[in-house]
């Protein structure tokens, strides 16, 4: 490939953002919130994003996204709690529910 800036390429591909990607970002959903959600890492959350793995972008960080666009910013708090009191992954409720 003579004459073509690799560099440039790969680092063009690096800025493009995937519709995940953007669908996150327009719903305000931002990877620091995703981290907290699903309790992986930053590197993790940003491959996860971008489709890294052969699979794509895994399931469950697309329905956090979809359900992210259906709350209300009370909504999106009252969940973000409830998610960081449960961090010790125990199946019981916080509080009851209701």
């Amino acid at each position: 490939m003579r004459g073509v800036n690799i560099y440039a390429m790969v680092s063009g591909m690096k800025n493009e953002k995937t519709p995940w990607q953007r669908r996150a970002m327009a719903a305000g959903l931002k990877q620091t919130m995703l981290m907290t959600i699903t309790g992986h890492d930053k590197t993790v959350v940003s491959r996860q994003l971008r489709g890294y793995w052969q699979s794509g972008i895994p399931k469950h960080i697309r329905s956090i996204i979809i359900a992210w666009e259906l709350m209300t910013p009370d909504q999106r708090a009252a969940w973000l709690q409830r998610v960081e009191e449960e961090i010790d992954g125990s199946a019981e409720p916080s509080r009851p529910p209701g």
